[in-house]
């Protein structure tokens, strides 16, 4: 389970929020003498969160990484947590009854059935962000991505 977990969760969001903004931070340390220190920690992160030996595409594979990541974390707030929305949220106390709130709500118009309708699409693309991710992750670290991992 530990290696469902790590390559496909953990590896892909941790380097996916990490690559661009520690690439963007070496930039602007590297005048006052910090580039140092912050290459040995965006060398931890690729070293501990790696699909392979980690190399030097990082700032290119991050520009793409970073957008995935967030979507990912967009994507379990508006999907998988979609009862806790501001709009939904009043609605806990009778999830099963029809509630005019969700006349137009995929799924509805009771809230579990938005929230089954919500979840299922974000499934979806959690599938093909991960996926994605989790290539661009191999590809910065000169490895190639095995399904079987």
């Amino acid at each position: 389970m530990k290696t469902l977990w790590h390559n496909w969760i953990a590896v892909p969001l941790v380097r996916g929020l990490t690559s661009l903004p520690l690439a963007v931070v070496r930039v602007v340390a590297t005048p006052v003498g910090l580039g140092g220190r912050v290459e040995r920690v965006r060398d931890g992160i690729a070293h501990r969160y790696s699909l392979g030996v980690p190399s030097r595409k990082r700032l290119r594979a991050g520009v793409l990484m970073f957008p995935l990541a967030l979507l990912c974390l967009y994507l379990v707030y508006m999907g998988y947590l979609y009862f806790l929305r501001p709009d939904a949220i009043a609605a806990l106390g009778h999830p099963f009854t029809a509630d005019p709130r969700f006349a137009n709500a995929w799924g509805g118009p009771t809230l579990v059935g938005a929230w089954l309708a919500h979840s299922a699409v974000a499934f979806g693309m959690h599938l093909v962000a991960v996926t994605l991710l989790r290539r661009l992750v191999a590809w910065q670290d000169g490895t190639t991505v095995r399904s079987d991992r």
